[in-house]
């Protein structure tokens, strides 16, 4: 039996601008980060997301826990903003291939303000 993870596609990102404060919320995996720039969300997001990463695989051994979709209503808004084409694509990040989970890269989405 292969060691190699299965990559069945992107982390879809949703990046929302509220307040004068940027907001990315990740759909397959329920992880969030903010920022005061698109850039600044996109960059804070991967730092995050990596960093709890390395945190539970040193702490619990692997990465289970993490691996929990975002609740409903993300899901409902990402449905919402993409019938009613407001949805585009910011940045496409290739994800780290020690990270042992079922994604192959992000995808930052940003919502037409």
């Amino acid at each position: 039996m292969s060691n190699s993870v299965v990559r069945v596609g992107p982390i879809r990102v949703l990046v929302s601008v509220s307040k004068q404060r940027y907001f990315a919320q990740s759909l397959e995996i329920d992880y969030f980060a903010e920022g005061l720039t698109k850039e600044e969300v996109v960059q804070n997001f991967i730092d995050g997301f990596y960093a709890t990463i390395s945190y539970l695989v040193e702490n619990q051994g692997n990465v289970q826990k993490f691996a929990v979709q975002a609740p409903e209503n993300f899901w409902k808004e990402f449905y919402e903003h993409f019938f009613d084409n407001k949805l585009s694509i910011l940045k496409k990040v290739p994800l780290r291939s020690s990270v042992r989970l079922p994604f192959n890269s992000f995808h930052f989405l940003v919502i037409a303000e």
